[in-house]
C-alpha cells in the first residue's frame, strides 16, 4: 500500500483474481482472541486499498472494481468486509492521508457466522456463492 512516498506492507492469506484484476482478499487467523487490530478487519481492508491500488495502476489509472470484498476468518467465526472505492479517494492516497472517507462495512455488524454452527454454515455457503457469482460477473475487458 503505498501513501505520499511511503510503501507499506499489506499481507492476505489468499487473494482472488479475474484475469489481472484482484477482485477479494482472504485473512485468517487461529488466535480467536486475539483483539489486536480489531480482530483482523483493519488488517483486511488495508490489504483491499492495496489490491484497489494495484488495479487502479495495472488498468490506466480506473477504480475496477469499485466494491471489493474481503473475508475475514478467525477460528471458526467468518465475517465479510464490503469496501465501495472511490477515484478520489485512491488519488488522495498517493498524496498522502486522504481526506475522503472509505465506505467500509461488515456482515454480521457484530461478531461472526460461527462454523459450528448448521445456520450459520448455511449463510456462509450462501453467502460465499454470492461472491463468486459477483466476482465472475466482474467485467474486466477494460
Amino acid at each position: 500500500m503505498r501513501i505520499a512516498d511511503e510503501m507499506f506492507s499489506t499481507f492476505s492469506d489468499r487473494e482472488g483474481r479475474k484475469g489481472e484484476q484482484l477482485v477479494w482478499v482472504l485473512q485468517e487467523s487461529k488466535h480467536k482472541r486475539d483483539i489486536r487490530y480489531r480482530n483482523g478487519e483493519i488488517q483486511l481492508v488495508s490489504a483491499l486499498i492495496a489490491a484497489c491500488q494495484q488495479n487502479y495502476s495495472i488498468f490506466s489509472n480506473n477504480i475496477l472494481p469499485e466494491v471489493m470484498y474481503g473475508i475475514n476468518v478467525k477460528g471458526d467465526e467468518v465475517s465479510i468486509i464490503r469496501v465501495v472505492f472511490t477515484e478520489e479517494y485512491i488519488v488522495s492516497l498517493f498524496g498522502g492521508l486522504p481526506e475522503q472517507k472509505l465506505e467500509v462495512k461488515k456482515y454480521p455488524s457484530i461478531g461472526g457466522l460461527r462454523l459450528s454452527s448448521f445456520e450459520s454454515r448455511v449463510e456462509v455457503l450462501s453467502l460465499m456463492t454470492k461472491l463468486r457469482r459477483h466476482a465472475l460477473s466482474i467485467d474486466t475487458s477494460t
